[in-house]
């Protein structure tokens, strides 16, 4: 399951009427990365997107498995999370592997 296969999920999921807001955190993010160029972008890209942003994914999803209240936004998140944990674990594999923290 890739990102896109995720997102139509979790919006066919989610329950009629609700929108899912945009998280400030992901523009701040995308404008950090903007003026980066060569090593500096893959260092902050590698370090922001692929290890801490999944990271926080996981942490979600796994949340969202205990504590949710919608039956189909915890079964979605459910088939998900594997997906999700082999991504965090290929973005430390990176991280590792270029020098970069992987925490």
């Amino acid at each position: 399951m890739d990102h896109t296969k995720l997102t139509v999920q979790l919006k066919m999921a989610a329950p009629k009427g609700v929108t899912v807001p945009k998280d400030n955190s992901d523009t701040s993010i995308l404008d950090s990365l903007k003026p980066l160029k060569g090593k500096d972008f893959d260092t902050a890209y590698i370090t922001k997107v692929g290890v801490e942003g999944h990271k926080q994914a996981v942490d979600a999803f796994q949340k969202e498995i205990s504590d949710g209240q919608n039956a189909d936004l915890k079964t979605a998140a459910q088939k998900a999370l594997p997906t999700i944990q082999d991504h965090y674990k290929m973005a430390q594999a990176l991280a590792t592997k270029k020098g970069v923290s992987a925490q």
